[in-house]
């Protein structure tokens, strides 16, 4: 038998992409089509692959000459092709089953690990997407709270029930509810993160039924930069005149001294400085520099361009920055703020909290 265009192998099963012609792709709604043959044997998934894009072109063809007729009503009547029924099971995936009398040979069954379970609800979905990527806990919780609200507004859909509508059911809910226009976005994109993962991943669905679905957000009031005289007020008291660094784990200590100082002097962010290394501040050719890193343990940055080397103002210099880093370094620490608790997901939180107040 001569190779079937758009076989390929993926995962230990055989699998089969049929591209829609371009006149065709808008009544569709898709460039391509991509199904499961549901075996591992090479020989059966010719059969099936043959029989189903010969059931395709068909279909394509009948396209063409009822230009008004659902292409739902046409696929119903083209899945009998020359004496073999190739219709779809449950879950979306082609069965190939030849008629009682015929004198075919009949192909192998599929083995087990080639046989699909019923398909996930959104809740299963999301378990097995945990396993794929190590996330934060503040992601999975996220996450989660999406799942949970997602059921609420909808009930526990498989993902193969999934539709636009519900989509626009979705968004429509969310925005009655009493949550910023910010939150109900991130719940909607959790929700479409975890289709993709299906349509894209698992190919358990044939397409990602919520792309372009989007939740506009409400114009945010932008902060304001300090003015000059704020800061001459929050610097002039004595915890900067007279070093009266305050007690306990939430500020740091030295480090209720020292952050806001340097972020004058950086516009690092605050979770950045919470979670340096002694070892962030070096001096290269001469130059002090403060690095911005992830290479720390328990560092992470926002994102990969976070990561950079900034020289150190001469200010923080004469008020004793790098005298503070060796009498650190001398104790042996490793953490430049070793009195202050940093949140593993986010190191600036305690901190944050205490300026806040």
């Amino acid at each position: 038998m001569a190779r079937v265009t758009g076989l390929t192998l993926r995962g230990g099963v055989y699998q089969l992409r049929t591209t829609i012609p371009t006149d065709l792709r808008d009544r569709f709604g898709r460039s391509c089509i991509r199904q499961s043959l549901r075996t591992s044997d090479r020989q059966q998934a010719e059969l099936l692959g043959s029989a189903e894009r010969t059931r395709l072109l068909a279909l394509f063809n009948a396209a063409r000459k009822a230009p008004t007729q659902a292409i739902q009503d046409l696929s119903a009547h083209h899945r009998v092709i020359e004496g073999i029924d190739f219709s779809l099971g449950t879950n979306q995936q082609p069965l190939l089953q030849t008629p009682a009398k015929s004198q075919q040979r009949q192909a192998k069954a599929p083995p087990p690990r080639a046989q699909h379970k019923s398909l996930p609800t959104l809740r299963q979905l999301y378990e097995r997407w945990l396993q794929i990527k190590k996330r934060t806990k503040g992601c999975e919780n996220s996450c989660l709270v999406a799942v949970q609200a997602c059921e609420q507004a909808l009930g526990p859909l498989t993902v193969d029930k999934f539709t636009r509508a519900h989509g626009d059911t979705f968004r429509s809910w969310l925005l009655k509810q009493p949550i910023s226009s910010r939150t109900a976005r991130m719940y909607l994109v959790w929700i479409k993160t975890l289709l993709r993962y299906a349509y894209r991943e698992l190919e358990i669905i044939p397409k990602q039924p919520w792309e372009g679905l989007e939740i506009e957000l409400e114009k945010q009031q932008t902060r304001r930069p300090w003015k000059d005289e704020e800061l001459q007020k929050l610097f002039t008291q004595p915890l900067f005149t007279a070093y009266a660094t305050p007690v306990g784990q939430k500020s740091g200590s030295d480090a209720a001294y020292w952050i806001p100082l340097i972020g004058l002097y950086t516009g690092a962010r605050i979770g950045e400085l919470a979670q340096l290394r002694a070892t962030d501040i070096s001096v290269e050719d001469g130059v002090p520099l403060l690095h911005i890193t992830d290479a720390g343990e328990g560092q992470r940055l926002k994102s990969a361009a976070s990561k950079r080397s900034i020289p150190i103002h001469s200010e923080l210099i004469r008020l004793g920055l790098l005298d503070y880093v060796k009498a650190i370094q001398a104790e042996g620490h490793t953490r430049l703020w070793p009195m202050l608790k940093v949140d593993a997901e986010r190191p600036g939180l305690q901190i944050s909290n205490w300026f806040g107040e």
